[in-house]
């Protein structure tokens, strides 16, 4: 262990105040996933409706400094893109829609809750991101049919309100991230790195 060395300064009424020198920085155990700004302009591009008009996904794979690994890119059609099971953190995908709403379809909530390795799913819309991350109160979700999800999920979605389904989602116990800044870098709070 090393050794902290103290000194005692004078401040300008006379007082003795004790100065600490060389402190070890602590790192955290569970380093946090993080999509730095930089790398989000790759995301802010793919999604840009101006630009692509179908949609793009793939995987997100994270080192164990949760830096981004990988990020894999597969093409798809106007409104999907078909996206497999596989070792990673994370899934994304873009809607290339210009409308100002476009929060996770049903179908995008319900392969997240299905899918066992799947951590978080993070929808990019013209730079938005909305990132909605597993905790362990969602577990009880997995136990139901896709029937039962479907049934409750269309209940209370509403494609022009990112607001409520938001909402919605915190309720069920997921962790929800809404950033409108395109040059913030994410955070995702609870996902766990995979080796």
């Amino acid at each position: 262990m090393a050794t902290v060395r103290r000194h005692l300064r004078r401040t300008k009424t006379g007082k003795k105040v004790v100065v600490t020198r060389h402190r070890r920085k602590t790192k955290p155990k569970n380093p946090v996933p993080t999509i730095r700004k930089d790398e989000r302009r790759i995301f802010n591009h793919l999604s840009n409706p101006r630009i692509y008009k179908k949609e793009y996904g793939g995987h997100i794979d994270f080192n164990k400094k949760g830096q981004i690994e990988e990020i894999e890119v597969i093409p798809g059609q106007m409104y999907g893109v078909d996206l497999y099971d596989s070792d990673f953190e994370a899934l994304y995908h873009t809607h290339p829609s210009k409308y100002k709403n476009s929060p996770p379809s049903p179908d995008d909530i319900i392969a997240l809750i299905t899918s066992k390795n799947q951590q978080a799913e993070l929808i990019f819309r013209d730079g938005i991101i909305f990132a909605i991350i597993k905790t362990p109160k969602t577990k009880v979700l997995e136990k139901m049919s896709r029937k039962e999800l479907e049934k409750m999920i269309t209940h209370w979605f509403d494609p022009d309100d990112e607001k409520t389904v938001q909402q919605e989602l915190e309720e069920l116990g997921f962790v929800v991230i809404r950033s409108k800044k395109d040059t913030k870098p994410i955070k995702l709070p609870g996902v766990k790195i995979v080796e």
